[in-house]
């Protein structure tokens, strides 16, 4: 049973509670994992092996909230989790770059069962555009296959030029009605 646990890293603070049972013959668990303030980038510091690969235009600044409660056992689990990175400066080159203070949320709810991933919802929400997805990635065949939808609402183009700087030229204005996407098939060969 953890109770007012947490773990430190670089500043990096997590929060955990919950129970587990069984840890080392049959686990089971129930537990939650939170932080106020993550920072990616001094995490990512701690694994030079990957920060090498990261591209090197991208970067973090600034922090993220995370909450992460996940219960059941290895064989069948399910998974909450939650990004609010609305504080969090993100850049990628000319390509993109999110300030402080534009909202950005990564929400999703997911099941792992017998080699599938259940995803029962994904929310993304960036500046005006909400996407929302859910679907089914099969992990028991050698080739690992696809059935996921994805739709976002209707938003405005107005401002997207901030987030997007190679769109400042032509000036965006107007809305689009929606996006809608979807893959399925083998990963290898998908629609």
């Amino acid at each position: 049973t953890l109770e007012g646990t947490s773990l430190e890293v670089n500043g990096n603070r997590l929060d955990l509670t919950g129970k587990a049972q069984n840890v080392l013959s049959k686990p089971v668990w129930n537990m939650t994992a939170q932080s106020t303030s993550l920072d990616p980038a001094s995490l990512i510091r701690l694994f030079p092996m990957y920060a090498g690969k990261m591209p090197p235009d991208l970067s973090f600044k600034g922090p993220a909230k995370l909450e992460i409660r996940s219960s059941g056992s290895p064989d069948d689990f399910g998974v909450e989790a939650g990004v609010d990175m609305n504080l969090m400066e993100i850049a990628y080159g000319e390509v993109f770059g999110k300030p402080s203070g534009v909202a950005m949320n990564l929400e999703s709810a997911a099941g792992v069962k017998g080699g599938v991933v259940t995803v029962r919802s994904l929310d993304l929400a960036l500046y005006n555009l909400q996407l929302s997805g859910s679907g089914r990635i099969s992990l028991k065949d050698q080739t690992p296959s696809a059935d996921v939808k994805i739709a976002s609402k209707p938003f405005t183009l107005k401002g997207w030029d901030t987030i997007v700087p190679m769109l400042a030229q032509y000036q965006p204005d107007g809305s689009i009605g929606a996006i809608t996407a979807g893959l399925s098939g083998p990963l290898d060969n998908a629609a």
